[in-house]
């Protein structure tokens, strides 16, 4: 088979090795789409800290968001079966610790996740552990499978934390894929989505995908008393944060999906958020490596006297996965128009390259582009 690898230094190469053998309670998947993520962006970042110590260090295979055709199963496989279409979870577990056991196995202390401890999926064949196969319905497409178990699952997990409904209003922070799923799953639950970005091409995209409206914070500027936080106490904020408060009739919005990891970003989300909002965080970036500086950029007292609730959401877990898929399907919900460019495994160093542009939507590695 074939598969991607780093070598460090911004170098990819295609490389050809043996085809996977499942062993017991393994599954060998046929790839059909290999969605790349932001996280596969800090895992590359990772990797070339890692050679600038250990020259000898390999770095996994890349992409966790994986969709396929079962090709081959080991013994005591019995959930799925050769030629079963599936979706591939990306966090592996022990599959014994409590975590686990309900199926939270990115809380596991002794898992992983594909592309970072375990090989991933921009290889022609992919081998994982049979907990990991998730049955993709013929009514999605593979690349809304491959995106669900990343970008499409971690924004739908956190709507579910901020019990959005609809006729609410509800503002993303960041419009890279997490945010482009954000908004198209906020829509189809009835919310009128406002979108915030620095970038005009991402706010394009976000436009495209159904934003109500949008705004360009590239510019932001501070300005005074911009809203009352209580008894009469106005406070300063943005011109991003007084554009949606007097897009909701002065009172702020009901809930902010914050997905840029910007600490400027939170702190808006904070200001633009009505009294009783919710605010839930997705977005991180890779300088979480080196030092945590969240709470700084909350404002515990805005809060407190807003009576604000703040929602971390990590990977969605396994139990929601059904749950999504109905969603989706009785919805008629696609994540394919996030999507701005489509490279064969041969080309997967330049869908690297294109996916770290700010110009870019989702980039996915696809065995399909022959059908289209």
């Amino acid at each position: 088979m074939r598969r991607l690898r780093y070598l460090g230094n911004e170098k990819f190469i295609i490389e050809t090795v043996a085809d996977p053998i499942p062993g017991p309670n393994e599954v060998v998947v046929s790839m059909r789409v290999a969605a790349l993520c932001g996280s596969d962006l800090h895992i590359k970042e990772q990797h070339d800290v890692e050679f600038a110590h250990h020259p000898n260090h390999v770095a996994r295979t890349p992409s966790h968001e994986p969709a396929g055709i079962v090709s081959a199963v080991g013994t005591g496989v019995q959930n799925v079966k050769v030629g079963d279409r599936v979706a591939v979870y990306h966090k592996v577990g022990c599959m014994t610790c409590e975590s686990c056991r309900a199926g939270n196995l990115v809380m596991c202390g002794h898992g992983g996740a594909l592309s970072s401890e375990y090989d991933g999926a921009a290889a022609d064949l992919l081998l994982v552990p049979k907990e990991n196969c998730l049955p993709l319905p013929d009514d999605l497409g593979f690349e809304d499978g491959a995106i669900m178990m990343c970008a499409g699952g971690t924004a739908y997990s956190g709507l579910l934390k901020a019990r959005v409904t609809s006729g609410e209003s509800v503002a993303v922070f960041g419009c890279g894929p997490v945010g482009l799923a954000t908004i198209i799953l906020a829509r189809a639950m009835g919310a009128h989505v406002f979108a915030v970005d620095i970038s005009e091409a991402r706010l394009e995209m976000a436009k495209r995908v159904g934003a109500n409206q949008v705004f360009d914070s590239s510019k932001d500027v501070k300005e005074d008393d911009v809203y009352d936080l209580i008894h009469g106490f106005t406070i300063p904020a943005s011109k991003t944060v007084r554009k949606l408060r007097e897009m909701t009739g002065g009172n702020g919005v009901d809930c902010v999906v914050e997905c840029s990891s910007s600490a400027q970003a939170r702190i808006n989300g904070v200001d633009a958020l009505a009294q009783y909002g919710r605010m839930v965080l997705l977005g991180i970036s890779n300088q979480f490596r080196d030092h945590f500086d969240f709470q700084k950029s909350l404002e515990p007292d805005k809060l407190i006297f807003k009576e604000l609730q703040v929602f971390g959401s990590n990977v969605f877990p396994l139990h929601l996965y059904d749950r999504m898929v109905h969603f989706m399907i009785n919805n008629r919900v696609s994540f394919s128009p996030m999507i701005t460019h489509r490279f064969p495994l041969e080309q997967g160093p330049e869908a690297f390259r294109t996916a770290a542009l700010a110009t870019s939507g989702k980039v996915v590695i696809t065995w399909e582009l022959h059908n289209r």
